[in-house]
Order: C-alpha cells, then sequence, then structure tokens
C-alpha cells in the first residue's frame, strides 16, 4: 500500500498489506472491545491514521470514500479477519 507520513507529499512509502494488517492486528486498535465499537475498517483506517499507529494517509477514491475506496484497505480488512478467525 502507498502510503504518505504526516499526510506530506515528500514523505511517500509503501508497506505491504499483509505487514499493515500484521501490525493491526498488535495493536490497540484490534482488541474486541474497540473493533466492537468501531467495526473493523472504522478501527483498520484509525490504526493507518494515528499517530501512535502509521502516522499516515493513503489515496482512495472519494465517491467512494476511505473503506470502500481503496482496494488495498479492502485486502487488509480481508487478511485482518482470515487471522481472526
Amino acid at each position: 500500500m502507498k502510503l504518505w507520513k504526516e499526510n506530506k507529499n515528500d514523505k511517500q512509502w509503501e508497506l505491504d498489506n499483509r505487514e499493515i494488517a500484521k501490525q493491526f492486528l498488535k495493536s490497540k486498535y484490534a482488541e474486541l472491545d474497540y473493533l466492537n465499537y468501531y467495526g473493523i475498517g472504522r478501527a483498520l483506517t484509525s490504526f493507518i491514521c494515528a499517530s501512535d499507529g502509521l502516522n499516515s494517509v493513503w489515496d482512495w477514491d472519494e465517491k467512494k470514500g476511505s473503506i470502500d475506496g481503496s482496494p488495498d484497505v479492502l485486502e487488509i480488512i480481508k487478511i485482518c479477519r482470515e487471522a481472526m478467525k
């Protein structure tokens, strides 16, 4: 997934979707209370954006939104759901 650290154009970086899922699942954002309250999509996007997460933003189709408009986010959610079984 292509990311931009601190939402800055000059801080573009990439991280494998499986690695993002792995880090997310180890974070507080994947704890059951958080997931039950926010759902996996919102919890994941919070993790990606949060300063105690990846502190980054990503590109998505604005008409579809930050989750449905990003094939990467949808893939990461799928990876996380499989790992949580």
